[in-house]
């Protein structure tokens, strides 16, 4: 708000200043005092010059922080569309269900490369829970804004999978429509 005060502040100051130096400039006409008229003119295009970027340098300034505040003010409902959130969870969905653990290896894969390319939006980085009732083993792959400590969970995951044993593996979603946690039990 402050800065559309600032350039109606300016705006007002433009239009006064114009508007003196055209009396002014109309009076010296009358007077037949040319230099003067000239010495106005060449001032009020400064004037005007250095108005226009202030205005210019105004707006965009205004459009800035207006396009920067809508965006954090929104949910992160409003952030993704429906296909951007799509387009995320096939990447895990179609591993939905009992797979080999070669497909879960791929699946794996999958989450680290979701995870490098994704650092900054821990909505998108899905937790992997990893559970061997046979062995008793349990581990968790949790994106906490520390991706090698989630890739080095994950490479732990990958090495209790045999490629020739079947896990199940379920997913689980946020609120935002993203698959949020991943669930694969042998």
């Amino acid at each position: 708000m402050g800065v559309y005060i600032y350039f109606l502040f300016f705006i007002i100051v433009f239009v006064v200043l114009t508007i003196t130096t055209i009396k002014d400039n109309k009076k010296a006409y009358e007077k037949y005092d040319l230099d003067g008229a000239k010495l106005r003119l060449k001032r009020l295009k400064i004037i005007m010059v250095i108005q226009i970027i202030i205005s210019i340098l105004i707006l965009s300034f205004s459009i800035y922080h207006g396009v920067t505040d809508d965006y954090n003010s929104c949910t992160n409902l409003e952030r993704y569309t429906e296909l951007e959130i799509q387009t995320q969870n096939t990447k895990f969905e179609k591993y939905k269900g009992i797979q080999l653990g070669s497909k879960v290896l791929s699946l794996l894969d999958s989450c680290s490369a979701n995870a490098n390319s994704n650092q900054d939006f821990e909505e998108i980085v899905p937790t992997i829970k990893f559970l061997d009732d046979r062995n008793k083993q349990t581990v968790i792959a949790y994106e906490s804004n520390n991706v090698s400590e989630y890739l080095n969970s994950i490479k732990k995951i990958q090495n209790f999978i045999s490629k020739a044993h079947r896990y199940n593996i379920s997913l689980e979603y946020n609120e935002i429509g993203f698959v949020s946690e991943i669930t694969i039990i042998y």
